[in-house]
Protein backbone atom coordinates (compact mmCIF):
# COMPACT_ATOMS: atom_id res chain seq x y z
CA UNK A 1 0.00 0.00 0.00
CA UNK A 2 2.73 2.11 1.30
CA UNK A 3 4.34 1.65 -2.78
CA UNK A 4 1.35 2.53 -4.68
CA UNK A 5 0.87 6.26 -2.79
CA UNK A 6 4.43 6.57 -3.10
CA UNK A 7 4.18 5.49 -6.76
CA UNK A 8 0.99 7.79 -6.85
CA UNK A 9 2.42 10.60 -5.37
CA UNK A 10 5.66 10.65 -8.08
CA UNK A 11 3.70 10.33 -11.00
CA UNK A 12 1.68 13.14 -9.65
CA UNK A 13 4.76 15.28 -9.21
CA UNK A 14 6.27 14.12 -12.33
CA UNK A 15 3.24 15.59 -13.97
CA UNK A 16 3.18 18.64 -12.12
CA UNK A 17 7.03 19.14 -13.09
CA UNK A 18 6.65 18.55 -17.09
CA UNK A 19 3.45 21.33 -16.07
CA UNK A 20 6.22 23.98 -14.84
CA UNK A 21 4.25 23.64 -11.62
CA UNK A 22 7.06 22.78 -9.21
CA UNK A 23 5.49 24.96 -6.10
CA UNK A 24 2.14 22.94 -6.65
CA UNK A 25 4.41 19.79 -6.74
CA UNK A 26 6.21 21.04 -3.31
CA UNK A 27 2.92 22.02 -1.68
CA UNK A 28 1.70 18.61 -2.43
CA UNK A 29 4.74 16.63 -1.37
CA UNK A 30 4.45 18.39 2.15
CA UNK A 31 0.81 18.00 2.49
CA UNK A 32 1.92 13.83 2.00
CA UNK A 33 4.22 14.44 4.67
CA UNK A 34 7.27 14.42 2.56
CA UNK A 35 8.98 17.55 3.32
CA UNK A 36 11.91 16.72 2.40
CA UNK A 37 11.08 16.38 -0.83
CA UNK A 38 9.52 19.53 -1.43
CA UNK A 39 12.75 20.73 -0.62
CA UNK A 40 14.55 18.96 -3.10
CA UNK A 41 12.21 20.25 -5.53
CA UNK A 42 12.74 23.72 -4.79
CA UNK A 43 15.92 25.97 -5.83
CA UNK A 44 15.16 26.13 -9.36
CA UNK A 45 14.71 30.09 -9.34
CA UNK A 46 17.33 31.32 -11.45
CA UNK A 47 19.59 34.44 -9.67
CA UNK A 48 18.39 37.77 -10.93
CA UNK A 49 17.43 41.52 -9.93
CA UNK A 50 14.05 41.80 -9.65
CA UNK A 51 13.08 45.11 -9.66
CA UNK A 52 9.84 45.04 -8.16
CA UNK A 53 11.00 43.07 -4.99
CA UNK A 54 14.02 45.48 -4.82
CA UNK A 55 16.73 43.00 -4.85
CA UNK A 56 18.32 39.75 -5.74
CA UNK A 57 15.75 37.08 -5.86
CA UNK A 58 16.15 32.82 -6.69
CA UNK A 59 18.82 30.70 -6.43
CA UNK A 60 22.48 31.75 -6.67
CA UNK A 61 23.94 27.92 -6.07
CA UNK A 62 21.51 26.56 -9.08
CA UNK A 63 24.21 24.79 -10.65
CA UNK A 64 24.80 22.72 -7.38
CA UNK A 65 21.37 21.85 -6.98
CA UNK A 66 20.86 20.95 -10.93
CA UNK A 67 23.81 18.57 -10.26
CA UNK A 68 21.94 17.70 -6.82
CA UNK A 69 18.38 16.90 -9.03
CA UNK A 70 20.68 14.70 -11.59
CA UNK A 71 22.35 12.89 -8.19
CA UNK A 72 18.51 12.41 -7.32
CA UNK A 73 17.47 10.67 -11.06
CA UNK A 74 20.76 8.30 -11.49
CA UNK A 75 19.88 7.02 -7.50
CA UNK A 76 16.23 6.09 -8.82
CA UNK A 77 17.08 4.77 -11.85
CA UNK A 78 19.23 2.69 -10.06
CA UNK A 79 16.50 0.74 -8.69
CA UNK A 80 14.00 -0.06 -11.36
CA UNK A 81 11.79 -3.11 -9.31
CA UNK A 82 10.77 0.10 -7.31
CA UNK A 83 7.11 1.15 -8.88
CA UNK A 84 7.73 4.86 -8.31
CA UNK A 85 11.60 5.60 -9.76
CA UNK A 86 10.17 5.59 -13.20
CA UNK A 87 8.56 9.06 -12.23
CA UNK A 88 11.03 9.87 -9.48
CA UNK A 89 13.90 9.91 -12.09
CA UNK A 90 11.91 11.78 -14.81
CA UNK A 91 11.26 14.51 -12.73
CA UNK A 92 14.42 14.80 -11.11
CA UNK A 93 16.36 14.21 -14.33
CA UNK A 94 13.84 17.41 -16.10
CA UNK A 95 14.80 19.92 -13.02
CA UNK A 96 18.16 18.97 -13.75
CA UNK A 97 17.86 19.69 -17.31
CA UNK A 98 21.11 17.47 -18.03
CA UNK A 99 20.96 16.17 -21.60
CA UNK A 100 22.90 12.62 -20.88
CA UNK A 101 19.27 12.07 -18.45
CA UNK A 102 16.95 12.13 -21.46
CA UNK A 103 16.71 8.08 -21.05
CA UNK A 104 15.17 9.07 -17.82
CA UNK A 105 12.36 11.22 -19.12
CA UNK A 106 11.23 9.54 -22.37
CA UNK A 107 10.09 6.41 -21.04
CA UNK A 108 7.30 8.04 -19.02
CA UNK A 109 6.45 10.54 -21.82
CA UNK A 110 2.52 10.48 -22.68
CA UNK A 111 2.88 11.81 -26.41
CA UNK A 112 4.79 13.64 -28.72
CA UNK A 113 4.41 17.29 -27.03
CA UNK A 114 6.14 15.88 -23.50
CA UNK A 115 8.80 14.39 -25.83
CA UNK A 116 9.89 17.20 -27.71
CA UNK A 117 9.98 19.11 -24.25
CA UNK A 118 11.91 16.73 -22.68
CA UNK A 119 14.50 17.24 -25.57
CA UNK A 120 14.02 21.23 -25.55
CA UNK A 121 14.51 21.30 -21.78
CA UNK A 122 18.77 20.62 -21.43
CA UNK A 123 19.10 22.95 -24.06
CA UNK A 124 16.88 25.88 -22.04
CA UNK A 125 18.45 24.86 -18.94
CA UNK A 126 22.20 25.14 -20.53
CA UNK A 127 21.37 28.70 -21.66
CA UNK A 128 19.98 29.95 -18.38
CA UNK A 129 22.93 28.26 -16.54
CA UNK A 130 25.24 30.40 -18.85
CA UNK A 131 23.59 33.78 -18.06
CA UNK A 132 23.63 32.58 -14.63
CA UNK A 133 27.18 31.87 -14.70
CA UNK A 134 27.55 35.72 -16.66
CA UNK A 135 26.09 37.67 -14.27
CA UNK A 136 27.48 36.09 -11.22
CA UNK A 137 30.90 36.97 -13.24
CA UNK A 138 29.90 40.47 -13.71
CA UNK A 139 29.60 40.03 -17.21
CA UNK A 140 26.29 41.20 -18.88
CA UNK A 141 23.88 38.96 -20.65
CA UNK A 142 23.62 37.69 -24.01
CA UNK A 143 20.64 36.91 -26.63
CA UNK A 144 21.32 33.63 -27.99
CA UNK A 145 19.78 31.18 -30.23
CA UNK A 146 16.36 33.45 -29.53
CA UNK A 147 15.54 32.20 -26.67
CA UNK A 148 14.47 35.02 -23.89
CA UNK A 149 15.71 35.83 -20.79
Amino acid sequence: EDEEEEAALLRTVWLMVRCGRVAEAQQLCRQCGQPWRAATLGGGEPWRYDSAAGGWVGNPDRPLWRSACGAIARRALQRPEVPASAHEAAAYASLASDASLLHAVLPVCGGWEDEVWARLKPSVGKHIAEQQRRLSDGLPLRHEHGLPL
